[in-house]
């Protein structure tokens, strides 16, 4: 997850090879899925989702009938890509160990299991 955040933020270009190092996050994710805490269980769920809907949607690029659509699958792919990165920026933020000196978004750290 930290590498696709960083690079989403170090990089002018948004690639698709970082959804990659999403993919090794997925379980994570997943159990994450049913937590206790609601935005994290909501932040896992939208960004499974966007993540599921964006790897999709590099598949239709190579069928894009017009320049309309081609339009329309890049800006929603676009818009998924953000989605990632805001939530995988949140829940990195959520897991920082308890020293670290500006943990925000949890009072008592989420287990990593």
């Amino acid at each position: 997850m930290a590498v696709y955040v960083g690079s989403f933020v170090g990089l002018s270009s948004n690639y698709d090879y970082r959804l990659v190092f999403v993919v090794m996050a997925v379980p994570q994710l997943v159990k994450w899925w049913s937590a206790e805490v609601a935005w994290i269980k909501w932040s896992s769920r939208i960004m499974l989702g966007a993540l599921v809907f964006s790897c999709w949607l590099i598949l239709m690029f190579n069928h894009a009938g017009g320049i309309e659509i081609f339009r329309a699958i890049y800006w929603a792919d676009q818009f998924c890509k953000w989605l990632i990165f805001a939530n995988g920026f949140c829940l990195l933020v959520a897991t920082l160990p308890g020293w670290f000196p500006w943990r925000i978004f949890a009072k008592e750290p989420v287990p990593a299991e």
